[in-house]
């Protein structure tokens, strides 16, 4: 194999070559406002680092960035490491050059003193974190509910007499789910911004026992309102007898007629079955066929939503952590609580 130099620098000062490299190996090219957004746009006490695979004559050919997150353990903040914008050039793939990367990087992040190291991996990534000791925590799953079920169950079945039958048969399980869930006292707004209420709304909310993402107001807006696609989400609060009791952040795919929930909270998990069929209600009249709601699979909502209607998709893209010998925390005793929002939408 050639000679290859591992290094590590910041962020500024190599923007432009991160996005070259990134857009030579993504399908879904972005622009500058996009990584700057999403490597500077959240102000944490540690600042990005790059990954570099280097040619002998200078040439970057390889990368992956590390950015901290604030995560709460509990009742406790820390910044996370999390992993991302993994890239190879083509040519390099297959020649043992990914698996002696990864590992570079694993040493550096053992050396951290975060409590850990997070990634959410394709498929190619995956198995070669796999192989040099990143280990799958969960998996990420899309819980989908079909509003116009129609073409899903024909495409799968192929006659149509059998898949009518079965639409109508699938409609009136989701009717009678959506009829049981309670919603005396609740309402909606749908909002265009976020407000410091959140800041209230998440020192109220129940930390304890869970693992979980910063859900301040800054790092709420930060994350969709000025996101360089913002206008895009949508911000629904759900108020019992005028106390602010859950939200939910969604956006729209029109090229497949689908709604997907970035975000989920809720003040007790009670309210959820509630705030769900008052949120479904309000968009069955759009031309929605399907709402999605990725959860890790162990989130604490799964078994609420699918009460009133969601069903869990098999498979799952693969949750990897790396966890420093050093970490004062002890992960098992916590309950992960992931959502869409923590892939960087």
């Amino acid at each position: 194999m050639a000679e290859f130099n591992f290094i590590v620098t910041p962020y500024r000062g190599y923007e432009d070559e991160i996005l070259r490299l990134r857009n030579r190996n993504r399908p879904l090219k972005q622009n500058r406002a996009y990584i700057d957004w999403r490597y500077l746009g959240q102000k944490t006490q540690s600042s990005p680092e790059i990954f570099w695979i280097k040619t002998s004559n200078g040439e970057f050919i390889g990368m992956a960035s590390l950015i901290y997150r604030p995560y709460w353990i509990g009742s406790k903040r820390y910044e996370f490491m999390v992993v991302g914008d993994i890239s190879l050039d083509k040519e390099y793939r297959g020649t043992g050059l990914a698996d002696k990367f990864i590992f570079f990087i694993q040493k550096q992040i053992k050396q951290k003193t975060s409590p850990c190291a997070l990634v959410i991996p394709n498929t190619a990534a995956r198995k070669v974190n796999s192989r040099n000791g990143w280990i799958e925590k969960d998996r990420f799953i899309h819980h989908v509910l079909l509003l116009r079920p129609e073409k899903k169950i024909h495409d799968r079945v192929r006659i149509k007499a059998v898949s009518s039958i079965l639409s109508t048969l699938y409609l009136l399980v989701l009717k009678r789910k959506l009829r049981a869930a309670r919603t005396d006292g609740l309402t909606l707004n749908f909002n265009s911004a976020f407000s410091e209420k959140f800041d209230t709304f998440w020192k109220t909310f129940e930390k304890k026992n869970l693992f979980t993402r910063d859900r301040t107001f800054r790092s709420l807006r930060w994350r969709y309102r000025n996101h360089p696609g913002g206008d895009s989400f949508t911000i629904v609060t759900c108020h019992h007898r005028q106390n602010f009791v859950a939200y939910l952040v969604y956006a729209i795919n029109a090229e497949y007629k689908s709604v997907t929930i970035y975000d989920l909270m809720a003040i007790r998990e009670k309210y959820i079955c509630g705030f769900m069929k008052l949120f479904i209600d309000s968009i069955k009249k759009n031309d929605i066929d399907s709402v999605r709601i990725p959860l890790n699979k162990s989130h604490p909502y799964s078994d609420q939503v699918k009460k009133i209607g969601f069903s869990a998709r098999k498979g799952g893209q693969s949750i990897q952590v790396i966890i420093p010998d050093h970490t004062p925390v002890e992960f098992n005793q916590y309950r992960w609580a992931l959502t869409a929002g923590d892939k960087d939408v």
